[in-house]
């Protein structure tokens, strides 16, 4: 299986894609250590309008806001509430489950932007 490796970083003032940071001054890599910015990886997956989905995007997903997640021991893309977005254990499903297992198929999964760009969307969730 092939999978696509893509990313884009978040340099503190606007999302870029990968290509577009190696002409930054401040870009540099060292034995795979990346000092610009936050970069976030493509999960191979697209959400129910044709959207790539990266990490740390917000996905409306089962009724619900959640972020979309890197979890480093198991090796998977989840999607984390945004309500247990604090919790580094909490893992409310997995991204492929959770794209491929929908009840019916009637639950939407739509990315609705990412906690960079859009951190206000998890604050109006809190609040509501």
């Amino acid at each position: 299986m092939v999978r696509e490796l893509k990313f884009r970083v978040w340099d503190g003032t606007k999302m870029l894609p990968a290509e577009d940071i190696t002409q930054a001054p401040k870009y540099r890599t060292w034995l795979g250590h990346f000092d610009y910015g936050v970069p976030m990886q493509y999960t191979g997956f697209h959400d129910d309008l044709g959207v790539e989905i990266y990490e740390r995007d917000i996905v409306y997903a089962n009724g619900q806001l959640a972020i979309i997640s890197w979890n480093d021991a198991g090796g998977f893309f989840d999607l984390v509430l945004n309500d247990h977005a604090d919790d580094d254990m909490h893992i409310d499903w997995l991204l492929g489950d959770a794209l491929n297992d929908r009840p019916g198929g009637k639950e939407k999964l739509l990315v609705i932007g990412n906690i960079h760009e859009n951190p206000e969307l998890l604050n109006q969730a809190n609040a509501a």
